[in-house]
């Protein structure tokens, strides 16, 4: 039977809820929402999400289409910058945070490259050989690692149209001294390999709200819940339980 307050899972560019399923195995005694964004996944057909507020209406929509009043929220990658907004803009909604492969913002000196050049490439190569290049980028091993095949194959059903639009989305945010008056208890975690926002970008995000926390999980990269799923699953469930 299902305990404590249900979980909402939201992936990030370049693949889908599916990049969710050994979380949500690890954290089968808990209820977990995982949903597709517009143009991703089983949803690549539809119009994308325009705008960070538009990912974050969304996210509202599946948690009201699920009766979930109030949730704890678990964002990858660009999807952290969406449970940022989330704790600024609906803080009663959120009880719990994890900030997982996140920032403040997209640093172009921190990233593996800059946002426009992804977006160049996207429309250049096609979504298939964006997904597989920049899939590779999340995992400590790069393409050697047995899990990545499988997020090309998943990643590569987003269409063109809601990859360029959430890059374009994503690099206009920046939450740089918007989140001191976040009240939910926040965790950052990621791997400290992460290439997309590495360690000293994950410390700047912690520094900036109130009582948070912050998991470096050793030799893993922007991928570290199939990296290590037993460190991962272990750390987000005990911040979920903490009293």
């Amino acid at each position: 039977m299902a305990h404590g307050t249900p979980l909402l899972l939201l992936h990030g560019f370049g693949a889908s809820s599916a990049i969710w399923r050994p979380t949500v195995a690890a954290l089968a005694d808990r209820r977990c929402v995982a949903f597709d964004w517009p143009g991703f996944g089983a949803r690549g057909g539809e119009p994308p999400c325009l705008d960070l507020a538009g990912f974050a209406a969304e996210a509202l929509r599946q948690a009201d289409a699920h009766g979930l009043a109030r949730f704890d929220a678990l964002g990858h990658s660009m999807a952290g910058f969406v449970v940022q907004e989330l704790l600024r803009t609906h803080p009663q909604r959120v009880r719990r945070a994890v900030l997982y492969g996140a920032g403040l913002r997209i640093d172009p000196r921190r990233r593996f490259e800059p946002a426009e050049r992804t977006i160049a490439r996207l429309r250049e190569d096609g979504v298939a050989s964006c997904v597989r290049r920049v899939t590779a980028t999340w995992f400590a091993r790069g393409e050697d690692d047995p899990r990545h095949a499988a997020c090309v194959e998943d990643g590569a059903r987003m269409s063109e149209q809601a990859g360029s639009a959430a890059i374009e989305a994503m690099q206009r945010a920046d939450f740089t001294g918007r989140l001191d008056g976040v009240t939910a208890r926040v965790l950052v975690v990621l791997g400290e390999h992460d290439h997309s926002h590495p360690p000293d970008a994950a410390l700047a995000l912690r520094q900036t709200i109130p009582g948070a926390s912050l998991c470096v999980l050793p030799g893993c990269g922007h991928a570290a819940h199939l990296e290590r799923e037993d460190w991962f699953n272990a750390v987000v469930a005990d911040f979920l339980d903490q009293p």
